[in-house]
């Protein structure tokens, strides 16, 4: 990896906000020497940007019904500053057949990841470059993505560069900072659909089997956001939001599943609220709506014609949790178009200029529809996630230095999504929701179809709220870590005499933040009589507001859950919580106890009896989706799970932890059965049961429903999806009759999705030879021939039942982590398999193994680095949990 070379200014911030010299005039001569590698560095893309301006590409492609390859020819105008080196065209994944600068034949290199422009090719001012290529379909969801339907033979293609894969597709100075026009044309099959940024001016026939499609010219935007999709998609039919044209695509065979008036009512609301909230018209032409198979991410905000991942189809009906999660990535997506594509950041250290504020609106979007009112609650998953991810030894700044785009890679993270969203909505709290909507609509009339960094925004919040942010922006978005609060206070006479907020961070994370929160106290019914608002900062702060308040039986800070901080519970208030946690009327205030109290057992400060314990003295007394979810979700899982995290080491220790988890099991089945008919909780505590079952009983129970001969709860059918998850189970459980239920079960269901099932459960197979078979086969092209089957396999790999079995492959998984890290265009893979398949089993022996690879073997792709430190860093604290546990004994 090539070292950053820093701009002699003070920072990059100074550079672009102040009167610094181009980089061009300050950077070492190696700002511009590139090496051969599948990344661009943060110092060569400034470098590249301060010379070339003005940039449009003008591309034709051509496709063949099968065919592997495709044929293109890309014209690249551009404008450069006084050319003083030679110049670097980002490409890859293909063939150049022919190279013309500037009308003249280049003798030029091409080493698989860039082209050089040679510098006696170039002039100062306008460049036009002409490469006619031959190009590759990607296999691992980047770049130009082809998928083969299994069900009808039919074939699809999509586009996905973000951060750095346009060059894929098509030769292009592949950065977020140099912005530029597309126009495109298109020969295709008569029977396929194209789409792209712009909607079609023209489609001609060509001859009998193809016809060509032409594109208008676009609005200047970054190449990551440009997007290209053919095949056989069908449309389905939604109305178009007033002068706004809308269309969703999806592959013909599960077009049926697609719920067309959701997809409409949220995109619907999204444009009515967003052009009013920002003030601001949609800033393109149309927008279409395209879901893809075997997509890497969740969705990703192409202009005019969004991808989303089939993840979002579901084959029964959707709860509501489902239905929201549908609409806030629909928002999410779309309010990219103002943040994101109409303003972008100049460097991905800005990433969660993008991500967060996307985030953010999402969920303020969301309140506004008729069916989300809860939006704000189920925000507490995003934040979880955030506090998570903060805790980790990988944590980083919101606001990020990102050496490379390889490094950019690693933190698409809870960080820049969920603890950047949550600072957005505390400061919208600390200087009022309506300074900071117009602090946003100045922040897009100023810089649209530019390109800004972080002093763009908060300068624009500074002048609507008329403070300055510059403390809070150091505070909260260039350090890490998460504050804790907690509270110390004394009564007499059964008033409150003192209160104070005491604030702390963590050891290697010290800052100490502004916070504004809300305090409230509960009386021995737990009934909120007093609520308060407040500032908190520095180590202490006295709360004078609640002196004379009657002596509260609990105390609750972060009421309202506008704060991004943790809260530090004491012994008598768990014990409190442990009887009573059920009777807090708040579903907001008890999620977040919930939270504190499984964070707690996870930073061994609480134990997992004590846990376990409050879990089954009021699960089945919790009466919001939302919080039950979290509380099954600890359940079972990784290390990090009540399954695991209690004792298991010996028989004794053993049988006593089978026995908690069938009585878990058992509550969950009465929860289950006596659930309200077609409720969202039908369907959580249906998932409960399978996750938790382990018995022979549970297995008949299994097997009687998928085979119809045991009746199922009223108002509750399986959808094919359980179906695989009942198969998945038994298969894990290792029942005799796997390979008939799952014969049964393909030849329901041979879709891709029944594929993807399939490889799943014989993934999770309890037999050492099978898994050790199916990891040598995760870097050969078949049976696993795409990215979506090879993660199915390697998420399915250990179940928990089977964590212990990692430890007895673990040359096999050290050999595939460094091979894959090695491996040019992995980085899908290799996530995955660094997160899911390490060999860790929460034992000290294991932990050493692993921090000796970490050290030996530093030059690991970034990813592979990041997602090994957070393995390690979870199964340290695993072992400290046990230590613990041993040692109350």
């Amino acid at each position: 990896m090539k070292k950053y070379i820093a701009i002699t200014c003070l920072s990059v911030l100074t550079f672009v906000s102040s009167g610094c010299k181009k980089p061009s005039e300050t950077m070492d001569s190696s700002s511009w020497q590139r090496p051969a590698e599948q990344s661009i560095s943060e110092s060569y893309a400034f470098y590249r940007s301060s010379h070339v301006q003005n940039t449009a590409y003008t591309m034709h492609f051509s496709f063949t019904p099968d065919g592997d390859t495709f044929t293109a020819k890309n014209t690249i105008e551009f404008t450069l500053d006084r050319p003083s080196e030679n110049l670097t065209i980002d490409y890859s994944d293909g063939v150049v057949k022919k190279f013309l600068v500037n009308g003249v034949e280049a003798n030029t290199t091409f080493n698989g990841y860039y082209l050089l422009l040679p510098i006696e090719h170039l002039k100062t001012g306008k460049n036009i470059v002409t490469i006619e290529y031959v190009g590759n379909f990607s296999k691992d969801g980047s770049g130009l993505y082809r998928f083969i339907d299994p069900e009808d033979g039919l074939r699809y293609h999509y586009s996905d560069f973000e951060p750095y894969d346009a060059h894929r597709l098509f030769p292009c100075f592949d950065q977020p900072d140099i912005k530029a026009t597309y126009t495109v044309t298109v020969d295709a099959p008569k029977d396929w659909v194209v789409i792209s940024a712009q909607r079609e001016t023209s489609r001609n026939t060509q001859n009998k089997k193809f016809d060509t499609w032409t594109f208008p010219t676009t609005k200047p935007f970054s190449t990551y956001i440009f997007s290209l999709h053919t095949g056989p998609y069908a449309e389905i039919a939604i109305q178009d939001y007033k002068d706004i044209e809308l269309r969703l695509f999806v592959r013909k065979s599960l077009a049926k599943y697609v719920n067309a008036k959701d997809w409409e009512s949220f995109t619907q609301h999204g444009f009515e609220f967003f052009q009013a909230y920002f003030d601001y018209p949609y800033p393109f032409t149309k927008y279409d709506q395209i879901i893809v198979p075997d997509f890497n991410a969740g969705a990703m905000e192409n202009v005019g014609a969004v991808t989303f991942s089939e993840r979002f189809i579901s084959r029964g009906k959707k709860t509501h949790k489902e239905r929201f999660r549908l609409a806030n990535v629909i928002l999410h997506e779309m309010a990219h178009m103002w943040f994101g594509n109409l303003v972008t950041m100049k460097w991905w250290n800005d990433l969660w200029l993008n991500e967060s504020f996307a985030t953010f609106a999402a969920y303020v979007a969301s309140e506004k529809h008729p069916d989300f009112k809860d939006a704000w609650k189920q925000f507490a998953g995003t934040k979880s996630w955030a506090y998570e991810t903060d805790d980790q030894v990988t944590t980083h700044p919101i606001e990020a230095h990102i050496e490379s785009s390889a490094v950019a890679m690693t933190n698409f993270d809870g960080i820049t999504y969920g603890k950047g969203a949550s600072s957005l909505q505390q400061v919208s709290y600390l200087i009022g929701d309506t300074a900071f909507r117009d602090g946003v609509r100045v922040y897009f009339k100023k810089h649209a179809w530019k390109n800004t960094i972080r002093k763009d925004f908060t300068s624009a919040l500074d002048e609507q709220s008329q403070q300055n942010l510059d403390a809070w922006s150091k505070e909260w978005l260039q350090t890490s870590g998460t504050n804790t609060l907690s509270t110390t206070y004394t009564c007499e006479n059964n008033q409150i005499a003192t209160f104070k907020v005491i604030q702390s961070a963590p050891k290697d994370h010290t800052t100490l933040r502004l916070h504004r929160n809300q305090i409230a106290l509960l009386d021995a019914k737990l009934q909120n009589y007093k609520t308060i608002d407040t500032f908190i900062d520095g180590k202490t702060t006295s709360i004078e507001a609640l002196v004379g308040q009657p002596c509260p039986s609990l105390v609750l800070l972060n009421a309202n859950d506008k704060d991004f901080v943790k809260v530090a519970l004491d012994e008598k208030s768990i014990d409190f919580l442990a009887i009573h946690i059920s009777d807090i009327a708040s579903e907001t205030t008890r999620g977040n106890l919930w939270f504190t109290l499984w964070d707690m057992v996870k930073k061994n400060q609480l134990s997992i009896e004590k846990y376990t314990s409050i879990v089954t003295n009021h699960i089945e007394k919790e009466k919001d989706i939302n919080v039950a979810t979290f509380i099954e979700d600890t359940l079972t899982g990784g290390v990090y799970s009540v399954y695991f995290l209690l004792p298991h080491e010996t028989e004794d220790q053993q049988n006593s932890r089978d026995k908690t988890m069938a009585t878990l099991n058992q509550q969950i089945y009465k929860l289950f059965t006596t659930a309200t008919p077609s409720s969202d909780f039908q369907k959580l505590w249906f998932n409960g049961f399978i996750n938790t079952s382990q018995t022979v009983e549970n297995q008949k129970q299994m097997v009687g429903w998928l085979q119809g001969k045991v009746k199922l709860p009223q108002g509750f059918t399986l959808d094919q999806d359980q179906r695989w998850t009942l198969v998945q189970k038994l298969q894990e459980l290792d029942h005799k009759q796997y390979a008939s239920l799952t014969a049964n079960e393909i030849k329901r269901d041979p879709s891709s999705k029944g594929q993807e099932a399939l490889i799943a459960a014989n993934a999770s197979a309890d037999d050492m030879k099978s898994k050790k078979d199916l990891i040598a086969k995760l870097l050969q092209d078949k049976p696993l021939d795409s990215v979506a089957k090879k993660r199915a396999a390697i998420k399915a790999l250990f179940p928990a039942s089977q964590i212990d079995l990692l430890g007895s492959l673990e040359d096999d998984l050290y050999n595939l982590i460094v091979t894959v890290s090695n491996t040019p265009g992995q980085e899908i893979l290799l996530s995955d398999v660094t997160r899911y398949i390490i060999p860790l089993t929460c034992n000290k022996e294991g932990v050493h193994k692993m921090g000796r690879f970490i050290n030996e073997h530093k030059d690991l792709h970034p990813i592979a680095v990041k997602n090994l430190r957070i393995q390690y860093q979870e199964n340290q604290d695993c072992v400290a949990i046990k230590e613990t546990q041993e040692a109350a004994k």
